[in-house]
């Protein structure tokens, strides 16, 4: 091999060897030689065998791996081969990464091996690791809220839309549009960490669910509160969700929450939620991109890019890599001037300044700067531009190498790693709690934002010095780190102390873990300080909390018993008013709870914990009462607390109701049998006034006419009070306000609504005048509410609107008269969530006497008497139905124009 022939790897950065057959160096460039001499390298290496020379680990013996790599190129059994290692130099480590590619053919075959400086690249990695550690100790030692919930009537809910093969939320959703507002009721919060409370900036539990018991951490998104109540009706195992929250402050901040479903369905009832605020913290980018292979073979199998350029910034040699980022022939490039086809487009035409050839013409010395260039795609690239000058015998500039390095991905590396660096550092300023680091001597690193606000102690006041110099001894002794062995890895919890802080003493606990150097030697200590001061308020509070319960229950003019099974423990002073018992025959007796109750008036489960039970009392009289019962801890047992409310009057009020109905069918009857025989009184009475008229008043067929028209004109009178009774008298027809009317109805209605019957309101505060009869409007009213109540099973909800629409000119708003004009009527809707009407007697619910009622529980009269009253006053109604589904009345009464309202 000739040597001269490889002068041109002068040129480049990076160290070149070249090898024969056999091993033998016969060929090492300028960076070579410069980095043997400053690193005190043997200068005898042209003629050794590369593996006597090189190679060679801390005891002087080849590596297996390097030589059987460096062998195999030599024989071509791998078409190349590549090894990283550190290189101690007297200065620094480093690392270097050497690639063996084969080289010529025949008996000039060999090798050449290339060694490039990877230090930089191993730092950049190192620093990404530690801070990756870093990131993680932080994370781990910070408490996440957690939040437990109870949704056993939810869960009730769910039950009963399974039953009639709900398939999803958003199904029942577009049927029922209150369902989320419903389902909010229906979720009880039962625990709320401190972490919690803090991130709510909540002072205790009661501030925070008084913003929403159910719904107040979905609130910021409707979508996701359906696919969370979604997975707990799917009862999925957990489901997670991000959502945007706000604190008591109206400050919003972003959680990523988990919740845990238990799979037993014992437990299944019980959710925990664990909130993790995820506002400053920030998902780490993925590692950096290993770098490419370098320089595959000399000129044609280099990695880089590369131009040989003349002085006159021709291109006159290229190498096939240029060609393969580029594309095109040789032929598309050769004779053309550096500026139209490199890789850095233009970069010496926009700045005399930055062109690296131009450069060279009056340094003739290599030049080294950092371009960009946009590829195809159109993503900005980074490249190191290398220029390194080609000589004549004078010393005059000839020709120029230029390589495109391309360092995108190290600069991507450096981004990464500053965006990383500051990441952790606004991250930990940012984090609510006080936290700060410290050498494995004790001394202080830093501290985060929180804890110069805590302890009032200035960051740049406190790196490099020991607790002893920052704070009184006091609290020094705490900030003290207790030795090595004495905390673990992942975090060491020392008791609750208490120490001075800007804020007055504060009772604190200290959590620490270790960061560690590569090698394993601990390098500090990453503390944690949670204030746990607020804590201990809330504790004793809870304690507070305890007492004012049994001060509430001592005063509650309800019957509150506890007991376990049927032992009783306890009693409030209102169940021994009411019952006749003192408290001693009641307590801790043989007296029995069931002993109070007769057989419960509801045998019949409710879908949920509320019933109706009679009570006994000492002197054997029955007290009606509604009672709900719920699952206690009592001098630490398990018993079940039981609250009863006396309904007695109630239940003799809804007997009242009950009789008023059954006149009110009555009258309906004697009123129809009313006007019929009005009729006939009529005629008779106009036949008799005729023939009195034709004979003497004074004879006896006169005096006797005269008595049959007296008894007619009784007769009559008799007609005119059955009507009264019955409501069907023509007179009382007045201009009246709608919802006056509605509202006076109502507060009729509610007393005689079941509980387990929700009752809703949407009246609308408008003026709804109308021209009718207010006892027909009323009792109409009653009429619907009453079926409503009755359509309803065990539970449900009677929801009543008002409300003015316009009804558009030409609408068939009224069959009588289609063709009228635009006007305002008064709509008025009562809904049920009930057991509907069957298909098939839709047609018929407006006929006198049918009804769908058993034998004794209606006449059939009452929707005929509603649809008359609304008839008479020129209105419609309508009803919607379909079986387990509801019942919807919408009546529309046009409103009543006095003279001279438009």
């Amino acid at each position: 091999m000739n040597a001269p022939r490889y002068t041109i790897l002068d040129s480049l950065s990076f160290s070149v060897a070249v090898l024969d057959n056999r091993g033998v160096i016969v060929f090492v460039n300028r960076a070579w030689k410069e980095f043997g001499k400053s690193n005190g390298a043997r200068s005898d290496y042209l003629g050794k065998p590369y593996l006597d020379y090189c190679a060679c680990d801390d005891e002087g013996k080849h590596s297996d791996t390097v030589l059987k790599g460096i062998q195999n190129v030599l024989n071509r059994s791998i078409p190349s081969f590549s090894h990283e290692y550190p290189c101690h130099s007297p200065v620094e480590q480093r690392w270097f990464r050497m690639i063996v590619t084969p080289h010529g053919t025949g008996s000039g075959q060999g090798a050449v091996i290339t060694h490039e400086n990877i230090t930089d690249r191993k730092l950049a990695e190192h620093h990404a690791l530690f801070s990756t550690e870093q990131l993680s100790l932080i994370v781990n030692n910070v408490d996440a809220g957690i939040i437990g919930i109870d949704i056993s009537r939810l869960d009730a809910y769910f039950e009963q839309l399974r039953a009639r093969n709900v398939r999803t939320i958003h199904e029942h959703l577009q049927r029922n549009p209150r369902f989320l507002k419903e389902t909010s009721s229906l979720i009880k919060i039962t625990s709320i960490n401190n972490s919690a409370l803090t991130m709510y900036k909540a002072g205790n539990s009661s501030a925070l669910l008084s913003k929403g018991n159910g719904f107040f951490f979905f609130r910021s998104s409707t979508r996701t509160y359906i696919r969370a109540l979604q997975a707990i009706y799917e009862q999925r195992s957990s489901f997670e969700f991000t959502s945007v929250q706000y604190d008591l402050d109206g400050s919003p901040f972003q959680v990523l929450a988990k919740i845990a479903i238990p799979r037993s369905a014992e437990h299944r009832h019980r959710l925990i939620i664990c909130l993790v605020d995820i506002t400053e913290l920030k998902k780490r980018e993925n590692e950096l991109e290993n770098i490419r292979n370098y320089l595959h073979s000399i000129l044609e199998g280099m990695f880089d890019p590369m131009l040989v350029i003349d002085k006159h910034f021709v291109i006159t040699d290229l190498n096939k890599k240029f060609l393969d980022q580029v594309g095109g022939e040789r032929s598309d490039y050769i004779g053309k001037e550096c500026h139209q086809a490199g890789l850095v487009i233009g970069h010496h035409c926009k700045s005399k300044e930055l062109c690296p050839v131009r450069r060279m013409h009056y340094s003739r010395k290599p030049f080294v700067c950092e371009q960009r260039a946009v590829d195809e795609h159109g993503s900005i690239r980074h490249y190191q531009v290398s220029s390194f000058p080609l000589l004549d015998s004078r010393g005059m500039l000839e020709k120029c190498v230029e390589i495109y390095h391309d360092i995108t991905h190290i600069k991507t590396s450096q981004q990464v790693l500053r965006k990383q660096l500051d990441f952790t550092e606004k991250l930990l300023d940012t984090v609510s709690v006080a936290i700060y680091y410290q050498k494995s001597d004790g001394r202080f690193i830093g501290c985060n934002r929180a804890f110069e606000l805590f302890t009032g102690v200035e960051r740049r006041k406190l790196r490099g010095l020991t607790p002893e110099k920052v704070f009184h001894p006091g609290t020094a002794r705490h900030f003290t780190l207790p030795g090595e062995q004495a905390i673990p890895d992942d975090g060491h919890h020392d008791a609750t102390v208490q120490i001075e802080t800007s804020h007055g003493p504060r009772d604190v606990a200290f959590r620490r873990a270790a960061y560690r150097h590569s090698d394993g030697r601990v390098a500090g200590y990453i503390t944690v300080i949670t204030d746990r001061t607020e804590q201990l308020q809330y504790e004793n509070k809870i304690r507070k909390s305890e007492e004012q319960f049994r001060h509430l229950a001592e005063k509650s003019p309800n019957i509150i018993v506890i007991r376990s099974d049927e032992e009783i423990l306890y009693v409030n002073p209102a169940c021994s008013d009411l019952l006749g018992y003192s408290r001693d025959e009641l307590v801790g007796t043989s007296l029995r709870y069931s002993d109070l109750c007769f057989r419960p008036l509801s045998q019949q489960a409710s879908g949920n914990d509320t019933r109706e039970i009679l009570l006994k009392t000492n002197n054997g009289e029955k007290l009606t009462c509604i009672s709900s019962s719920a699952p206690i801890e009592f001098d630490g047992t398990m018993a079940t607390m039981e609250i009863s409310t006396d309904i007695t009057k109630l239940k003799e009020l809804e007997e009242k109701y009950i009789q008023s109905q059954r006149l009110n069918s009555l009258g309906t009857l004697a009123g129809g049998i009313a006007h019929d025989f009005n009729n006939i009184i009529a005629s008779i009475l106009g036949y008799a006034t005729m023939t009195l008229d034709d004979i003497d008043h004074d004879s006896v067929a006169g005096r006797n006419v005269a008595v049959i028209i007296d008894a007619c004109r009784r007769a009559a009178d008799l007609v005119d009070q059955i009507l009264s009774f019955s409501r069907k008298s023509k007179g009382g027809k007045q201009v009246i306000n709608l919802r006056d009317i509605l509202m006076e109805s109502l507060a009729f209605v509610k007393p005689l609504t079941p509980s387990s019957i929700d009752l809703r309101y949407d009246i609308a505060p408008v003026i709804c005048m109308i021209h009718a009869d207010p006892v027909k409007v009323q009792q109409s009213i009653i009429n619907l509410c009453t079926n409503a109540i009755q359509a309803i099973e065990r539970t449900g909800t009677i929801s009543i609107s008002l409300k003015n629409i316009e009804i558009p000119a030409g609408s068939d708003f009224s069959t009588a008269n289609p063709d009228q004009p635009a006007r305002t009527v008064a709509e008025l809707s009562i809904a049920d969530t009930g057991k509907g009407i069957e298909e098939g007697d839709l047609e018929r619910i407006f006929e006198p006497f049918f009804t769908t009622k058993e034998v004794g529980q209606g006449t059939g009269l009452g929707l005929a008497e509603v649809y008359g009253v609304v008839s008479d006053l020129g209105g419609t109604i309508s009803v919607d139905s379909m079986p387990d589904a509801g019942t919807v009345f919408i009546l529309r009464i046009p409103e009543h124009k006095t003279e001279g309202t438009p």
